[in-house]
């Protein structure tokens, strides 16, 4: 029977102004109408198409994500890991704040990186309880890339 250890939410939505959609919204349609008239049709359709994902995924994506660590799994939204399947686990640190938990999880002959926000409260307790089934990366950390997205809060 699984015992839930440590449980908590966090909002999913991006805190965005009206500014960072207008900046955005003009780069696709400039890049859509550049694409256009150098004739790189195939460019500014796959723009259009991350746009429309981008803003599907955006409005239909829930509020809260609700995070469960028990004494055999972690679920995370609706999705359940299984200490088995996930090989290590990481806190990531921000200028000394902890701002993610990220579980490295194999699928069939890969690994995903699921990562959760957390604040120092959860991250302490998280890592207490997840120290106890797996191994810690301590040298994991943001990509460049990733730390480009969080700028842009994509």
């Amino acid at each position: 029977m699984s015992e839930i250890l440590l449980s908590w939410s966090f909002s999913s939505k991006k805190q965005r102004s009206h500014l960072w959609y207008i900046i955005m919204l003009s780069i696709a349609i400039w890049l859509v109408i550049w694409g256009v008239l150098s004739k790189q049709y195939w460019m500014s359709i796959v723009i259009i198409i991350l746009v429309w994902f981008a803003l599907y995924i955006e409005n239909n994506s829930d509020e809260l994500i609700n995070v469960v660590i028990t004494n055999e799994w972690v679920r995370v939204y609706d999705s359940f890991y299984s200490f088995s399947n996930i090989s290590n686990f990481a806190i990531i640190y921000e200028n000394e704040h902890p701002i993610l938990l990220r579980l490295k999880v194999a699928k069939k002959i890969w690994y995903v990186n699921i990562d959760i926000d957390i604040n120092q409260y959860y991250a302490e307790k998280a890592r207490e309880i997840l120290l106890k089934f797996l191994k810690e990366d301590k040298k994991a950390e943001l990509s460049v890339f990733e730390k480009i997205l969080r700028i842009l809060k994509i």
